[in-house]
């Protein structure tokens, strides 16, 4: 799951109130949570999940997060920690981080160190490479938070949940098919969001050899425990492996294997404890100094590596330069909203920093516009950005001001194009039915939409016998597909989730290079481009709606000066009231093949090869009758 990178979305101190909730869930989820820990004889919950917070510590923010594989997690931090996420389907599990604190509360599993080397590489625990106790497992359901550890170790380094309860276990002949489906492992990405420390280290009296028993009862018992060597099926159809746990320092060589280097994909959730100045029941107050701190830093940030690096980039808009900008070169661990600042809005900030001299503005059409930047002043020349930024893939730096030969932000992206994932939302009559299964705001492609409307239908046993293409609706389902004029019982299966997906509210995550994933409300509106004569016998090139995608109009209009060797002007257009303002580029002449050659180079639009090139992205209108 969290193998590779994931992208943040928000993050937000959880509330005392929601706190106290979610330590009841976990205590009722973790009856093991309740024994009493050794070492601080206080319950293994307040040393993992303590219920007060002090000016010092206890920090708990909640970071909603998006995966690789396009599912949406919740991720519960203590004091910059990932302690809990919680999944789309409800299940909450603990990370490496609390099971090493907590190693005997947890469901456990056994395995061979070959076998725990898979794990790390994505794959779940098979049944075959678990070691058997000699009794049988003991008691466990299915679909319980299970942890594994290896022989002779006995701190877990992988968390996930069962596939089979305890006495479907035991009453298999063979074992065969998954143990536990792997959620989480030491060295992944969410293990990266944390300090990124080392587990417990191993014993110096480890010793993999079985102590000498007394009885031949129990050497029985401990030969068929550890399963003798697992043959190439055993493992997942895997090479032949030598099953044996190595040395201490072999193991601890094959742990420091799975570190992975940090970067910007690893992003810190983590909210500096100086943010916090007062607390009450159900609020934590960040000051707004501390948040101007914030906001500065990565004002400055932005100036001395991004701006630094592209300065054609100017002008700016002061919503492009705080979103697109700002927030990304944020310090990594810190939060950055200049809501909670003493600015309130971004336009009132660059006016500070006019006044400082570091940067030069203009209003244009009641939007507050960065123009220039004196990269001589001494706050800027003294200025060094942190080390690790949120928003950024390699460490902070300053360009190298004596090669002159910084590359720009764009050949950077090279190759690299705007991509876009249409995605669906419960809405409406299908609100009740996505409820019931827990996926109220959960966002669908439509393949997962596919596969959940299909695991409902077994899980009712819903499909015609005969032909399980035909399902049998119940009220649940029923209502979410059916008019309230329709009353038939039988639906194809095609036709149940086209008609869910069709009562669904539309919406589109648009992936820009170099940016954050965005999610974004409606169906995707492509730019229109339009190509018409006005003025008599003058040709006119207009190109609308490129707000959406990331494209400033005034950039747009420069660099079509330069690329047609004609005019670009910015215009207006005509929006209702009180809503955002939006604008047109009109350039002279008939200049598409132009237009298409800098969206395409320029902004990442990608354009089929053939001729004339096009795009889902661009709708062309040509009103010049053939004329250029």
């Amino acid at each position: 799951m969290f193998r590779k990178a994931f992208t943040v979305k928000s993050q937000d101190p959880q509330r005392s109130s929601d706190r106290r909730k979610f330590r009841s869930e976990l205590t009722a989820r973790f009856p093991g949570l309740l024994d009493v820990d050794p070492a601080t004889s206080s319950p293994l919950i307040d040393v993992v999940f303590p219920l007060k917070q002090t000016a010092s510590s206890g920090l708990v923010v909640i970071s909603k997060i998006t995966t690789s594989g396009g599912e949406v997690l919740s991720v519960f931090s203590l004091d910059g920690q990932p302690a809990f996420f919680k999944d789309s389907y409800g299940y909450i599990y603990p990370t490496v981080y609390t099971i090493w604190k907590s190693p005997n509360a947890w469901t456990t599993f056994t395995t061979h160190e070959p076998v725990l080397k898979r794990l790390f590489g994505g794959a779940d625990l098979m049944l075959p490479g678990v070691v058997r106790p000699g009794a049988g497992f003991a008691s466990f359901k299915a679909d319980e938070v299970a942890v594994v550890n290896i022989r002779g170790y006995d701190i877990p380094l992988a968390v996930g949940r069962t596939a089979y309860s305890a006495d479907e276990i035991n009453a298999m002949g063979k074992l065969q098919g998954k143990a536990v489906v792997i959620a989480h492992t030491y060295g992944d990405h969410l293990w990266q969001m944390g300090d990124r420390s080392e587990p417990p280290e191993i014993p110096q009296n480890f010793d993999d050899t079985p102590e000498e028993l007394d009885s031949e009862d129990e050497t029985d018992e401990i030969d068929d425990a550890d399963n003798v060597a697992p043959t190439d099926a055993e493992i997942d159809q895997a090479d032949a492996v030598q099953v044996s746990v190595d040395s201490v320092t072999d193991l601890a060589a094959q742990l420091d294997e799975v570190h992975v280097d940090v970067t910007a994909d690893a992003q810190d959730n983590t909210v500096p404890e100086e943010a916090v100045e007062s607390l009450d029941d159900d609020a934590v107050v960040i000051t707004a100094k501390d948040m101007d701190e914030f906001l500065e830093t990565a004002f400055l940030t932005c100036i001395t590596t991004k701006l630094a690096e592209d300065p054609k980039v100017l002008p700016l808009h002061a919503s492009t330069l705080y979103s697109n900008y700002i927030i990304p070169c944020r310090s990594l661990g810190s939060i950055v909203d200049i809501k909670l600042s003493t600015h309130k809005k971004v336009g009132k900030f660059l006016k500070v920093m006019e006044k400082k001299g570091l940067v030069k503005i203009k209003e244009r059409s009641g939007e507050t516009v960065l123009v220039g930047i004196n990269f001589q002043h001494p706050q800027i020349v003294a200025f060094q950005p942190p080390k690790r930024i949120a928003g950024a893939e390699k460490p902070a730096k300053k360009p190298d001001s004596t090669t002159g030969s910084a590359q720009t932000s764009t050949s950077a992206l090279a190759g690299e194009t705007i991509k876009t994932t249409e995605l669906l939302k419960p809405h409406g009559a299908t609100l009740a039915f996505f409820s019931n299964l827990g996926f109220k705001d959960r966002l669908f492609t439509l393949a997962e939409l596919r596969d959940s409307v299909g695991q409902y239908i077994q899980s009712q046993s819903l499909a015609d016998e005969s032909n399980p293409r035909m399902i049998k609706l119940d009220d649940l389902l029923g209502n979410a597909v059916r008019a309230k004029d329709e009353d038939f019982v039988w639906l194809k299966r095609d036709v149940i989730v086209q008609r869910l997906s069709d009562r669904m509210q539309p919406h589109y995550e648009l992936c820009i290079p170099g940016r954050e994933p965005e999610i974004c409300k409606g169906a995707l509106v492509p730019m229109l481009v339009t190509i018409e004569q006005r003025q008599g016998r003058k040709m006119v090139t207009r190109i609308q709606g490129t707000e959406r995608y990331g494209i400033q109009p005034d950039d747009l209009a420069e660099r079509l000066k330069v690329k047609c060797a004609s005019s670009a002007t910015v215009n207006p257009l005509v929006v209702k009231a009180n809503a955002k303002p939006l604008y047109e580029v009109m350039v002279q002449g008939s200049k598409l093949k132009e237009i298409k050659a800098v969206l395409a180079d320029e902004y990442h639009i990608p354009f089929t090869k053939g001729e004339p090139r096009s795009s889902r992205f661009v709708d062309v209108v040509d009103k010049s009758g053939g004329k250029k």
